[in-house]
């Protein structure tokens, strides 16, 4: 299908178009010091994975090819304010709709995590729908500190309320004032209900299935031309809006998992979606998740995801667009899915 690039009609701000392209010169200097590093001894339940991935990273992977694919998808990027009214540039991929009733979704990744995952997932509805039919308005972008979007003002305590101002300013301007929704693990997660309420080791060893070497040298390989790795940890464990947020996490991991009593975080009203995937890395019972967030859509599964977009996006994308059925219905509005 041809590139769902055509803008709504109701943006407000300037967006402007963007091309991944890091400097050979910067390329150059991180396979030398790639080739520079020494390999750690092999531990029993190793098996030589570093010393292989060091081969393929040097020998087989191309980052070019990994550039040109990013740049196949409609990217984009437009400055935006935080809720402290921070400017940043952030840098999105999108796939716009022509249909006046498509329903605005944005994907935001956590950490370790990019864009990157999401690729496959765009490939799907890419391949699936033409402009003129796709139901929705598919929002990817780059958290502020992460790959191409840039950092945040270094004399500042920053942290992911203003990540969510920032991209709820982002949604706004693509003209959707009116009504998001919004799909996020991890870190993303915690971003997407602040949108309610306000407005390479971890790869392998919280997935059940190895992701496939090239999918992950891909993502670690960014994060570092990038400099999203000093960059993005701010984002992490900064501000002290996220105080009700860790207050919460460490009551839990203290006392409440022996109380078995629900996680205290602020209660969302907005319309939400739980899916749960078998040995979570901090699983959350359905019934908890209920007494945090009005749910319209819950899923439980025996498949043992973390990345879920770039680990299953087919999977993913069913159980998106079922939440998107239900949620936007619970919002007096008609999906387009569904008409």
């Amino acid at each position: 299908m041809a590139d769902c690039v055509k803008l709504p009609a109701a943006v407000i701000l300037d967006i402007k178009p963007f091309k991944a392209q890091v400097g050979e010169e910067k390329l150059q200097l991180f396979k030398k010091l790639l080739e520079l590093s020494p390999i750690a001894p092999a531990v029993w339940d190793e098996e030589g994975l570093a010393e292989n991935a060091e081969k393929v990273w040097l020998n087989e992977f191309d980052w070019r090819k990994h550039e040109d694919r990013i740049n196949s998808l409609s990217k984009l990027q437009v400055s935006v304010n935080d809720t402290e009214g921070n400017t940043t540039e952030i840098q999105f991929q999108a796939l716009f709709s022509e249909k006046a009733d498509a329903i605005p979704i944005t994907f935001i990744h956590g950490c370790p995590g990019s864009i990157c995952e999401f690729l496959d997932l765009l490939d799907i509805l890419k391949k699936r729908y033409s402009p003129k039919d796709l139901p929705y308005h598919v929002i990817v972008p780059s958290l502020p500190d992460y790959a191409y979007s840039s950092g945040h003002p270094v004399e500042i305590d920053y942290g992911v309320d203003m990540v969510a101002g920032a991209l709820n300013d982002l949604m706004i301007s693509l003209g959707f004032a009116s009504g998001y929704l919004a799909q996020g693990g991890d870190l993303g997660n915690f971003v997407s209900r602040f949108f309610a309420m306000k407005i390479g080791e971890e790869f392998l060893e919280w997935t059940d299935e190895d992701p496939p070497l090239e999918k992950i040298l891909e993502d670690v390989t960014l994060y570092w031309l990038t400099d999203t790795i000093p960059r993005c940890m701010t984002s992490v464990v900064g501000s002290e809006a996220q105080s009700t947020f860790r207050d919460a996490e460490e009551e839990f991991n203290v006392i409440q998992v022996t109380q078995r009593t629900p996680l205290q975080l602020p209660y969302v009203e907005k319309p939400s979606g739980y899916s749960f995937f078998a040995y979570e890395i901090v699983p959350a019972p359905k019934r908890w998740a209920g007494k945090i967030a009005t749910l319209c859509h819950t899923i439980s599964t025996s498949v043992v995801v973390i990345f879920a977009a770039m680990e299953r996006p087919n999977e993913l994308l069913i159980d998106v667009e079922e939440y998107i059925g239900r949620a936007w219905k619970a919002t007096g509005k008609t999906s387009p899915l569904h008409n």
